[in-house]
């Protein structure tokens, strides 16, 4: 037996065993909103799910329950008590004579497996363990329960329509222990590497070609960028093509299209250029962790070279030259996904300081922190790691 309290440590282990295994079965008080990459995407790898899930307090995601209603390969029902609250954690993993049973804290939720402070007991052996034999019986008993049904559509519409009120009155004040903010809690400040990789490359399965050109943004990069830079690569047509993203360097965002900008970089005066390059070189030779005091004063130089710069500008540029610390914020739509991880307007990202506070809360991260992969593929995407924010979350608007 073993005592798992650390959130990441639960992942993983949670992850190993649905790769380790064929079957699940699950007693759950909550399942959480499925939009919510974890704990979903560990369900992937098993060949049946058998689950049974509480609804008390309107807690559980009513996509959740139509996420595994749909899956044909997966069981579902609702259990509704006469009296008290069923409320059991149990994850119970079988493959021919082999289990793995954990018994603990955490709801099927983005919050049971990331988030909250949870305990959780492993236990691994044979299907003959006396306790996986319990856990057996506890599953058949409650399957088998008057109070255990498969919810059909109209039980479904019925709950769904009750879940989205109280979720618009409800308060921590009136109901302290549900999650009711679940599907607001964004993945991103929990991910452990292995969790935002994967990420980044289901992003690239959605996008077929946008592998291909990342690559030839970054490699366009080291080609024609070569360090230290130089005015000329301002006034230059192909270099001034890839520092503002017209085509064929779009990705990362387009800011040829305004026009103020644009005219900076073909027409601006030497010692604004030269303010630019002293910016550029610093930002080049940036180590981590950041000296944010530092970065804020030198983003400060660029943010007042020109009437209506903003981050949205500067941005992409100094995304190219450090991919593995900042992000774009060209688009509004990423404006908008990436404002929603700190609770700001999206407009604030615009701002030196609305944009740093950004990146100091990705620099904090878990995936941020990790220590550099040896496989080439993880350690291309390692070195490009904020930058590659643009795919996750174009991806997900898609």
């Amino acid at each position: 037996m073993k005592l798992i309290s650390d959130p990441v440590e639960f992942c993983n282990v949670f992850e190993r065993l649905c790769k380790e295994y064929d079957e699940l079965l699950m007693l759950v008080a909550w399942i959480g909103n499925p939009q919510n990459s974890i704990p979903y995407k560990y369900l992937k790898h098993l060949k049946s799910v058998n689950a049974i899930v509480g609804v008390d307090f309107y807690q559980t995601h009513p996509d959740g329950l139509n996420y595994f209603l749909n899956n044909s390969n997966w069981k579902l029902k609702v259990s509704q008590q006469n009296s008290g609250i069923y409320h059991p954690k149990m994850y119970l993993f079988t493959k021919d004579s082999k289990a793995s049973l954990i018994i603990g804290s955490s709801n099927f939720t983005f919050n049971g497996f990331t988030k909250n402070t949870e305990i959780s007991a492993l236990i691994e052996g044979k299907t003959s363990n006396e306790y996986v034999i319990d856990a057996m019986k506890t599953f058949e008993a409650l399957d088998h329960s008057d109070n255990s049904f498969v919810p059909d559509d109209k039980w479904l519409i019925m709950y769904e329509e009750r879940y989205t009120k109280l979720k618009a009155k409800a308060s921590p004040s009136v109901f302290p222990i549900i999650e009711m903010d679940e599907e607001k809690i964004n993945w991103l400040l929990n991910a452990s590497w292995k969790s935002y990789y994967e990420e980044v490359e289901n992003s690239f399965l959605k996008r077929p070609l946008s592998n291909e050109k990342y690559q030839y943004l970054f490699n366009s990069r080291e080609k024609l960028l070569i360090s230290p830079w130089t005015r000329d690569y301002f006034l230059a047509k192909e270099t001034r093509k890839l520092i503002t993203g017209k085509s064929p360097y779009g990705y990362l965002g387009n800011t040829s299209s305004y026009g103020k900008y644009i005219g900076w970089y073909k027409n601006g005066p030497e010692n604004e250029h030269n303010i630019a390059l002293s910016v550029i070189k610093t930002i080049e030779n940036i180590t981590s962790p950041m000296n944010f005091d530092i970065i804020e004063q030198e983003l400060s130089r660029l943010f007042n070279l020109g009437v209506g710069f903003r981050m949205c500008n500067w941005g992409r540029m100094i995304t190219l030259i450090r991919p593995d610390l900042f992000t774009t914020v060209s688009s509004p739509g990423l404006r908008k996904e990436l404002a929603s991880i700190i609770n700001v307007k999206p407009d604030s990202l615009n701002s030196v300081n609305g944009y740093l506070d950004l990146i100091k809360q990705i620099h904090k991260t878990p995936w941020f922190q990790s220590e550099q992969p040896t496989n080439p593929r993880e350690l291309y995407i390692w070195k490009h790691r904020v930058a590659f924010l643009d795919l996750i979350y174009y991806s997900k608007r898609s």
